[in-house]
């Protein structure tokens, strides 16, 4: 039920009618033999295709469209090449049973192709049947393609999106407003942004009220003092049925304090799964202490990981007890990203709390 070829041509005694899966790995020359013969098939009835390019896809662009418009029972479809695929990404948009989408990378710059300008008109509703989708490109790429996504028909949508740094091509205040789209139905968002962004980017996402899971994971290091507690106050007021949320910080300067986790503590009844790097120092805001009634989510919280957190070494039993354990005392706290030694006084300090 599945084929992969690797640097290969699939020829036509593989094609099966029995066969749901197919991916593609090859170089564009032996994907056009592939493409060519999944198109020409006609029995062939595929849920699931997977195309990488390993190369250019200019000239891939006839195959692959008839390749996919000849499959009208996909459901999952990937497409990803080192180059631009925008006019690829246009190919699958009537698809009928279409639910997952994987698409990049998308670009709008300068010679990019513009073969996707026809196709901008949404009125007619296009990848109308998407429950997930994940889309990686420039900033401007990405924006454009998720705007000719039609929300009608969606009852439960998933958006990763990677926005590469591109030097020509900044992210802008409305890159993420499309998602505005998905408003009534997006439970599930990912964002991962590679290059220059500040708070203001990311603001549209406060509107999405419909949030139960948000990760953001980035590197740049002007966004780190801007996402600070009263941002996260922000966040938890914003999306009150939040069950999980990761706030990745690759630059490893934590902003967020033990003020900020109160926030989460506070206004996050369902939350059951936090991923976030903090400044625990004392200095920061020794006074601070949880509230003596317990938080709304006082037994729901499964797990805590404190990432690249800043602290005093050896305080990891103070705040795990003072504050994890008097908020969520049936927590996990662990240190993914920390060195083995931190790790492990942080496990240790998880496992004494629970009796201090």
């Amino acid at each position: 039920t599945r084929w992969v070829a690797q640097r290969t041509i699939i020829i036509s005694p593989f094609l099966r009618r029995t066969l749901r899966k197919v991916c593609l790995t090859a170089q564009t020359s032996q994907l056009h033999t592939a493409l060519r013969n999944i198109a020409q098939n006609g029995t062939l009835s595929l849920e699931e295709l997977e195309v990488n390019c390993t190369r250019e896809v200019g000239f891939l662009l006839a195959p692959l469209h008839q390749a996919i418009i000849s499959q009208g029972n996909l459901r999952r479809l990937r497409i990803y090449s080192l180059d631009n695929v925008v006019a690829l990404a246009y190919t699958a948009k009537e698809l009928p049973c279409l639910t997952y989408f994987d698409v990049g990378k998308l670009s709008s710059a300068p010679g990019s192709p513009s073969e996707h300008e026809d196709h901008e008109d949404t009125s007619e509703g296009y990848f109308h049947s998407l429950i997930s989708l994940r889309v990686s490109g420039s900033p401007a790429g990405v924006s454009k393609f998720m705007e000719t996504i039609a929300s009608k028909g969606m009852t439960e949508v998933l958006v990763e999106i990677e926005v590469p740094w591109i030097a020509m091509e900044p992210m802008q205040p409305d890159t993420l407003l499309a998602l505005h789209t998905f408003k009534a139905t997006l439970i599930d968002l990912k964002v991962k942004i590679l290059g220059d962004f500040t708070w203001s980017h990311l603001e549209p996402i406060l509107d999405l009220h419909e949030l139960q899971k948000f990760s953001l994971n980035y590197t740049n290091s002007t966004i780190s003092p801007q996402l600070n507690d009263a941002r996260l106050l922000q966040m938890t007021r914003a999306w009150p049925r939040l069950t999980s949320l990761d706030l990745i910080n690759r630059s490893n300067t934590p902003t967020i304090t033990l003020l900020g986790l109160g926030y989460i503590a506070s206004n996050s009844p369902n939350l059951r799964v936090l991923s976030v790097g903090f400044d625990g120092s004392p200095q920061v805001d020794p006074s601070y202490l949880p509230a003596d009634d317990p938080p709304p989510n006082h037994n729901t919280m499964e797990f805590v990981d404190v990432l690249w957190s800043k602290y005093d070494p050896g305080d990891e039993l103070r705040i795990a007890t003072s504050f994890f354990r008097r908020w969520w005392p049936h927590a996990r706290i662990m240190a993914s990203d920390m060195t083995e030694e931190e790790a492990k006084r942080w496990e240790k300090a998880s496992t004494a709390s629970r009796t201090a």
